[in-house]
């Protein structure tokens, strides 16, 4: 399944994600972490609603994509490295999506931050809290 030029590896997932869906997909040779968001839902069919509400929830629709697009152009000029980039906001029919890299997490015990050794546990939670 290809959605907006990226082909997906698998079928999206809700798999313990609350209100979205999410999976892996290629383009440009390149992988990324692709997010489907459940809710909100761009109205395409006129008939299934009166056309006051199709306009509110076309209107509601328009506001959120101008909110999620400033939203992330502020974290992509914030990120130095600490927080993960937004590549792709777009919607492709009723859906909205989120595209990021595809970052490769490694599972951290506490054990394992105990073992740092005490300049590498400094810049490691100095990073968290710039990232906040």
């Amino acid at each position: 399944m290809n959605i907006n030029g990226y082909t997906l590896k698998a079928e999206l997932k809700n798999a313990n994600s609350g209100f979205s869906k999410w999976g892996f997909a290629t383009k440009n040779g390149k992988e990324y972490f692709i997010k489907e968001l459940i809710t909100p839902v761009y109205p395409m069919d006129k008939s299934v609603m009166s056309a006051e509400q199709f306009g509110k929830q076309r209107a509601f629709c328009l506001e959120f994509e101008e909110k999620y697009k400033f939203f992330f152009e502020r974290i992509n000029k914030a990120s130095h490295g600490g927080l993960i980039r937004v590549n792709d906001f777009f919607r492709c029919g009723s859906r909205y999506y989120i595209v990021t890299e595809k970052v490769d997490g490694k599972s951290v015990t506490l054990d394992n931050i105990v073992s740092l050794p005490d300049d590498k546990k400094i810049l490691l939670f100095k990073t968290i809290a710039y990232a906040f």
